[in-house]
């Protein structure tokens, strides 16, 4: 009995002082530079906070690299958007395919399917089927290089391909949020705008006080005027108040979902 109050007495200080050294190292090591911009548009629908599993390098890193080779000096989650638009056209001409040959698009019994995993990684004459179809119409069906996924449903006359964009562009002015493939064109499923509250008064899903500790503006949902909002940044592992990944991005992270979980 002892042992075990000497333990405690031990390890609950210490616990506060490496509490308390996180907080300030992040306190006096602000993000960057901060740089006004206008609130940007979200979608409703909440992003998915699933990392990764594997020990690959991430998307965002790959395209990081890639960037910096090449000596551009584009936003990596605009690569990734651009490599989205390019996926969902790709797939859409193989449904097209599909359905010169066979006077239907691919029936699929489920609602939302996920594409480009497990029983939708290729396509052949009898649909989506799992990895190694034989004679595909699409021998490796892509599957969204972040963090969402590409949904699929079809009754076999028509279809949409559902996807996300992280930001504004040329193509997406309406900016971050989910959209539909048709065989009628692109159209807009949701987009959020984002509104203030208390607590939070750029509505970007990030507390007021946690952005003014990491140094970021809590008025602003686009902090450093990239395009793509905080939470987005935060959520890839990006760096809301400047370029690259974000420093200590796994624990800022964790952090912000613990909060948004606890409201």
């Amino acid at each position: 009995m002892h042992s075990q109050k000497t333990y405690l007495a031990i390890l609950i200080p210490l616990a506060l002082v490496i509490g308390v050294g996180v907080f300030f190292y992040v306190q006096k090591n602000p993000l960057g530079g901060s740089t006004a911009s206008p609130a940007l548009v979200t979608t409703p629908e909440t992003a998915s906070d699933t990392l990764p599993t594997n020990t690959e390098p991430s998307q965002i890193q790959k395209n990081t690299v890639a960037n910096n080779a090449t000596g551009t000096q584009e936003h990596p989650l605009a690569v990734l958007d651009k490599q989205r638009l390019e996926d969902i056209y790709n797939i859409q001409t193989a449904l097209e395919h599909f359905w010169d040959i066979h006077g239907e698009y691919p029936y699929i019994d489920m609602y939302l399917n996920k594409l480009g995993r497990d029983g939708t990684a290729c396509l052949n004459a009898d649909g989506f089927q799992p990895a190694g179809c034989a004679d595909p119409y699409m021998a490796v069906v892509p599957f969204d290089p972040g963090l969402g996924a590409y949904l699929y449903m079809s009754d076999g006359e028509d279809y949409f391909l559902r996807f996300t964009q992280d930001g504004k562009s040329e193509t997406f002015p309406e900016g971050e949020g989910i959209y539909d493939l048709t065989i009628d064109g692109i159209v807009p499923l949701s987009y959020v705008q984002y509104v203030g509250e208390a607590g939070d008064s750029d509505g970007d899903q990030l507390g007021d006080a946690e952005e003014t500790a990491v140094g970021w503006d809590p008025n602003n949902a686009d902090t450093d005027g990239d395009g793509f909002s905080d939470f987005v940044e935060v959520m890839n592992g990006l760096n809301p108040n400047g370029d690259g990944e974000l420093p200590n991005g796994e624990m800022i992270r964790q952090m912000f979902l613990m909060m948004a979980t606890s409201q």
